[in-house]
């Protein structure tokens, strides 16, 4: 009987676990939070998952919003988007500030000699960092104290956030005519596997930039078309 009891047990903890790292999915439609003419880009959520900041992609002027999308109101420049912590991993300030010399002079990186990094993102621990090799090498996966662990994810897709777990990463997934960018789509990603799952899609409307609030429940991204916001809740 202790025996069916310890299985049972051990059963139970292995479905929580399965359920806590469960693939992202959406918990309903995007709700158009911030919308202007000065076509809003690359929003960023506050620590307390309160509010989002983002730029114009007119004028490059910050705007902020609640993550219910009252109070629109421009602020200060030096509020600062996308500010990158002084306590920051050394690699990770190295891939923004030489992101075409760091893959020559980190030797964990140096399968991507002679490719550049770009749009790093540390992930929630600190222990990783996933990013984009030009020239559609791919998006990677290193760990962030010495780039060792390098391995490649994805073959598509841009502009990575991660899940709160740091089981999965989304980002957005690009289709074009080889001029003008056709479709944009949000896929989550197993980090383990590579596997990929459709988050978002729309003909309505071209995802980028999405980013996962802190607290794992909503993310946040913008269209390409015509600069809205939207938050959707996630599960």
């Amino acid at each position: 009987m202790n025996m069916q009891k310890q299985i049972f047990s051990m059963l139970m903890l292995l479905l929580l676990g399965a359920g806590l790292f469960a693939q992202p999915e959406a918990a309903g439609a995007p709700q158009a939070v911030a919308k202007s003419s000065a076509l809003f880009e690359k929003p960023v959520w506050s620590p307390d998952g309160e509010t989002l900041t983002f730029s114009s992609a007119i004028d490059k002027s910050l705007w902020e919003v609640s993550k219910n999308g009252g109070n629109l109101r421009k602020v200060p420049a030096q509020a600062g988007i996308r500010r990158q912590s002084a306590n920051s991993p050394a690699l990770l300030q190295q891939m923004i500030s030489d992101p075409v010399g760091v893959t020559k002079k980190v030797s964990g990186l140096a399968e991507l000699s002679g490719y550049m990094v770009t749009l790093p993102v540390l992930s929630p621990s600190g222990e990783y960092i996933v990013f984009q090799a030009s020239m559609g090498r791919g998006t990677f996966i290193c760990n962030a104290a010495d780039g060792t662990g390098l391995r490649q994810i994805a073959q598509k897709g841009i502009n990575s956030t991660w899940t709160a777990c740091e089981k999965y990463i989304v980002m957005m997934s690009l289709e074009d005519d080889g001029h003008t960018t056709t479709a944009s789509s949000l896929v989550a990603v197993e980090v383990a596997t590579g596997v990929q799952t459709l988050l978002f899609a729309s003909q309505n409307v071209l995802a980028c930039n999405p980013v996962i609030s802190p607290d794992g429940k909503k993310i946040a991204f913008a269209d390409m078309n015509d600069g809205t916001i939207y938050v959707m809740d996630i599960k």
